[in-house]
Order: C-alpha cells, then structure tokens, then sequence
C-alpha cells in the first residue's frame, strides 16, 4: 500500500544517502518500507534512508508494509539504525540473527553494508568486555578495535589497562606479539666448518658444469671445422 510521506514518523536527521538517491533516480524503484501504526500515523521501522531520499527528490507517497513482526523486533530495528555506538549495533545484528534474519536481508531492508556486520560481529566476539566498553564509550576506534581483535585474551586484558587506546597503540601491541612469536631459539644456524664445507661443494660444482660447458663448445667447434672440409 502507498503511504504519504507526511503521514510518516521516522528518522529525519539521516544524513542523505547519496547512492540511494541515485539509484532512485535512475531505476524509479525502491524497496518497500516496512512501517506499524502509531494512532492516526505509521512509524517507520526499516527505510528511514528511502523515505529521506523520496523526500528530497519530491516524492510524496512511499510503497510501504504494515509489520506484523514482533514489537521488541521492530524496538531493535530501530535502536540499530539510530545507533551511533559500534558494540550496540553489533549486539543488535547478532540479535537479528538469532532471530532468523540474513545478513543480506539487514543490509537491503536496513541498509548496513556486509562489510561493516561482519566488522561489528568481529568486535562483538573477539574482544574482552573490557575493550568493548572502551568503544562503546569512545575511548577506543573501531579500527584500533579491530587490529586489536588479533591479540590473545591476555594481552588484550594489558591492553585494556590504558585510558584511551589508539591505532598506533593497537598496532604497537599487535607488534609485540608478532615478535614474541618469533622463537628464535628454535632457529638452526649453520656452524662455521659447515659453511666452508657447502662453499667447497658449490665451487667445485661449479668447475665441473664450466669443464662441461666448455668442453660442449669444443665438440661442436670440431664438427663444424670437420663439416666445412667434407664441403
């Protein structure tokens, strides 16, 4: 069913969604919103970014779904795509999940990239509370984040010890890791008497193929010589 724009509660302060604009323009076609009725108005749970877009081409209806879905499904719906804390958005996806969405599915009805679930999921999982609550209070980037999902629990828990964590930091610590990795102990360096020896084995090897090579030219050199007194 088609729904005015002006009968729509939604996000409004979105900002525009340049590709989706242009993709409107081009292809006169949008995914229907998914809406549940408030009083005399609808809410929009899924295509707050579509009816942004067909409001600023002009547009004043949108093709819309009256949800049946769960209340506290809608909630989370919600709560992600106003979300601007990277943990929450991860706990929100994952619940989606569990609740039988695909990833593809949160990405052409809400709009988050597979790209950034993935990244949010990875946070979600692979970091201790401790670093997670440093994002989720702005103290640590995702992208720190994310380097720092390579460490061990352990070292994370070290990591977590700081007030506020930067990449370099993260990287710092990935670093260290990486070195105490390298077991240099377990490295087998030839001794010295042992080189001389693979020295001597190559020089030698090395006269043999020139007396080859050599000796390869000289036969071809005489059969020339012996084809040219048959002429």
């Amino acid at each position: 069913m088609k729904i005015p724009i002006d009968k729509l509660i939604y996000s409004s302060q979105l900002p525009p969604d340049r590709t989706l604009i242009k993709s409107i323009e081009k292809f006169d076609k949008v995914l229907p919103i998914i809406v549940a009725i408030e009083g005399d108005r609808f809410r929009v749970h899924i295509g707050n970014r579509s009816v942004a877009a067909l409001k600023l081409l002009g547009q004043t209806e949108v093709e819309a779904i009256i949800s049946e879905l769960d209340g506290s499904i809608l909630t989370l719906i919600g709560n992600l795509q106003r979300s601007d804390n990277p943990i929450a958005e991860g706990e929100a996806i994952q619940s989606l999940l569990d609740n039988g969405w695909t990833k593809e599915e949160i990405r052409d009805h809400i709009g988050i990239p597979l790209h950034k679930q993935y990244g949010r999921l990875r946070l979600l999982h692979n970091l201790i509370p401790k670093l997670r609550k440093k994002i989720a209070d702005g103290k640590m980037s995702c992208e720190a984040g994310k380097i720092a999902t390579n460490l061990s629990k352990s070292e994370q828990e070290e990591l977590a010890q700081e007030d506020k964590i930067t990449i370099s930091r993260a990287k710092s610590a990935r670093r260290t890791k990486q070195l105490t990795m390298l077991d240099l102990e377990s490295v087998t360096i030839p001794r010295i008497s042992e080189l001389d020896q693979l020295f001597n084995s190559l020089t030698k090897l090395c006269t043999k193929l020139e007396e080859c090579w050599e000796r390869t030219l000289l036969i071809e050199a005489i059969k020339a010589i012996e084809s040219l007194r048959g002429e």
